[in-house]
């Protein structure tokens, strides 16, 4: 699941950063803080400028306009559509857990 992937992905960085938890309580209270974190608006920040440009692209210039993320499943589902981009803006969104693979791999674009 998307909760496990994240919570090995923070239990390695912080391995990585060679940091260790004085309790499992401990790890557990930081990994749901994080977890919380990023599945909110207070991770995320969109541009000024971004609703516009789609708007712009997509109905004046017919292009498709879309998102390719490493991200999980919540970047679509509630993410995104906090930030006001939806499918008006967005004709897809493709994320690496659907295709088995990771951005920067060349078959991902």
């Amino acid at each position: 699941s998307a909760k496990e992937w994240w919570k090995l992905t923070v239990l390695r960085s912080f391995e990585l950063a060679q940091l260790e938890f004085p309790s499992p309580h401990e790890q557990e209270a930081v990994f749901s803080r994080i977890y919380s974190t990023f599945g909110s608006l207070r991770a995320y920040e969109r541009f000024e400028d971004s609703l516009p440009f789609l708007h712009w692209a997509g109905q004046r210039h017919h292009l498709i306009c879309g998102v390719l993320s490493n991200a999980d499943e919540r970047y679509g589902d509630s993410i995104l559509p906090m930030l006001g981009m939806t499918h008006d803006e967005l004709h897809f969104q493709l994320f690496s857990k659907e295709l088995g693979l990771e951005k920067p791999h060349p078959q991902f674009f």
